[in-house]
């Protein structure tokens, strides 16, 4: 049994729509929570498998999508980024001046920048799970 040209051009048109759906689905939903970090002050990503602190935590306003507009999104006030395997929070914490609680306990932290005890507005600190250095320099 052959199969015609047309037909194996309609399989391929399904396979690659099936697959660019569902990598569209997948590329939106990992911005989902960025997204409503912008309108709420609150970024939650606990136990998705981070292996580094995401630079957009940092810089949301950078990653803005087409139809968000900058005048309606909100300093982060709280950040979940607890069961991962982050092993460093980059020293540009700093810029998160209004952050009130940050959450990165059982990670895989190596180091606690002292930048992070720069931010005054913090009143929630959870490391727990980190292996503190024997010595302080």
């Amino acid at each position: 049994m052959r199969t015609s040209l047309a037909e194996h051009k309609r399989a391929f048109r399904k396979t690659a729509n099936a697959s660019s759906s569902s990598e569209i689905r997948e590329s939106a939903s990992s911005k989902a929570p960025y997204r409503q970090a912008r309108k709420s002050g609150v970024l939650t990503l606990p136990a998705k498998g981070l292996t580094t602190f995401p630079d957009e935590a940092l810089h949301l306003m950078d990653f803005l999508q087409p139809d968000e507009k900058g005048w309606e999104c909100v300093d982060l006030i709280k950040v979940d980024l607890s069961h991962n395997d982050i092993a460093a929070i980059p020293t540009d914490i700093q810029g998160l001046s209004g952050l009130l609680s940050f959450k990165m306990c059982q990670n895989k932290l190596v180091d606690v920048p002292v930048e992070l005890f720069s931010l005054t507005s913090l009143a929630y600190l959870d490391l727990s799970k980190y292996e503190c250095p024997l010595s302080i320099e």
